[in-house]
């Protein structure tokens, strides 16, 4: 049996080429042979007891293609294991057929781990974003709290910016007539929010509850040549108005929130703290997306299907536990930029700590577990391989990070959170 490498397709595909000589492929054969005499059931016979010469001529096809099967998997076992290729997925067979002296040739596909070359992951320049929490970032936020805790009250006064307006709307001809099927009843709207179309929302403007209105909309030119000029009618009535009032920021409802806070101005410190974590994580996944990314600009080479799809596959099962109906082609397409990016910085990671001999060891495990204030949580991590096995991984991937940001040149950057949230 010889197994030679013909072709490397990529970093992570290759072609071989196997030949079984045909001293083999005749013991696989005599050995099917005998398999299907076992088997056979003829009539005139018991079962197993035909002559093989009957057995061979009745069963030629079954007998050819089990032996075609068992020489081709032998072949495909010991190629690899001669060739010392170690495979991530099935392999392909491109090609098979018999020589002139009648020994089987394969031609086979396989994907491997990736052949990386690292060209450059030492002394690049990043830049880190650091989040400037403002005086009026605490105020948005502390005002989204009001809002959620206050009260809507009905009102017979004109409807204003931010009051809530229930309405309905008839859509009618040029004429003023009704269309048929085109009213629409129960439609809520904060005004001022965004939450309408912005013409027939200015219409509403200063309607009272049981009055009805006639809006009208004109298209704009830039609304496309179908709709430009063109002019809608409706009837709106409204049904009701109201205010939203939101509770007095002061001391009591500080107190009434639970959070260990008794006062405005520890409610802000609070609410300021939590931002600059919030933001503060942020900035850290968006620097290390930002490296790996770069990283893996600098070294490029294939990820293997196999692992992508299989990635993919640990993503579909957590949506579909999540969500009763899904379309798995959608969520494979959405996902699979974030697989790849993930299979390949898995490699990458792996060959930079080969080459840096970086690895994380039952001291690092031990200072871990040291610095666990929860003792619960300590002992779940004592008592548990599975979740000792992910602290081993996150310390390993810590070090290479750390690694690769002291061999490199990071510049601070301040942004806003309103510039954070528009590259979000």
């Amino acid at each position: 049996m010889v197994a030679t490498v013909s072709e490397r397709l990529s970093s992570c595909k290759m072609k071989i080429e196997i030949t079984l000589q045909a001293e083999r492929i005749d013991s696989i054969r005599k050995t099917q042979e005998v398999a299907a005499q076992k088997e056979a059931q003829i009539q005139g016979f018991r079962k197993g007891k035909a002559p093989m010469h009957m057995v061979k001529g009745l069963y030629a096809g079954t007998i050819e293609k089990n032996t075609l099967d068992e020489a081709m998997q032998q072949a495909y076992e010991e190629g690899l294991k001669e060739s010392k290729i170690i495979p991530v997925g099935y392999p392909v067979i491109k090609n098979f057929d018999y020589d002139d002296d009648k020994n089987l040739k394969i031609e086979v596909e396989i994907e491997v781990n990736p052949e990386i070359e690292l060209k450059k992951y030492k002394n690049l320049s990043f830049e880190r974003i650091i989040y400037k929490i403002e005086d009026s970032d605490v105020e948005e936020n502390i005002n989204y709290i009001l809002k959620q805790r206050a009260v809507v009250l009905p009102v017979n006064d004109p409807a204003h910016e931010n009051d809530i307006v229930t309405f309905s709307l008839q859509e009618l001809d040029q004429s003023g007539a009704p269309l048929i099927g085109k009213k629409y009843n129960d439609i809520r709207v904060q005004l001022g929010q965004g939450q309408f179309d912005p013409d027939l929302e200015a219409q509403i403007i200063s309607a009272k509850t049981g009055e009805e209105r006639m809006l009208e909309k004109v298209y704009p030119k830039s609304a496309g040549k179908d709709l430009v000029g063109k002019v809608e009618k409706y009837q709106a009535a409204i049904t009701k108005v109201e205010k939203e009032e939101k509770p007095e920021l002061n001391d009591k409802f500080v107190e009434d929130l639970n959070l260990d806070i008794k006062t405005v101005n520890d409610f802000r410190t609070r609410v300021r703290e939590e931002l600059e974590h919030r933001w503060g994580q942020e900035s850290e996944q968006h620097f290390y997306h930002h490296v790996v990314q770069e990283l893996l600009h600098e070294n490029p080479f294939d990820a293997p299907d196999t692992m992508i799809d299989n990635y993919l596959d640990h993503i579909v099962e957590d949506v579909r536990n999540r969500e009763k109906k899904i379309n798995e082609d959608a969520v494979r397409k959405h996902y699979r930029a974030d697989a790849t990016f993930n299979v390949k910085w898995f490699h990458l990671k792996d060959k930079i700590a080969e080459v840096e001999n970086i690895e994380s060891t039952e001291e690092d495990y031990a200072k871990f577990l040291e610095e666990l204030n929860d003792e619960k949580v300590k002992k779940l991590y004592e008592s548990n391989p599975d979740f000792k096995k992910r602290a081993m991984s996150d310390i390993f991937e810590k070090k290479i990070f750390d690694f690769l940001i002291k061999s490199s040149k990071v510049k601070e950057k301040k942004q806003s959170i309103k510039q954070g949230k528009d590259i979000g």
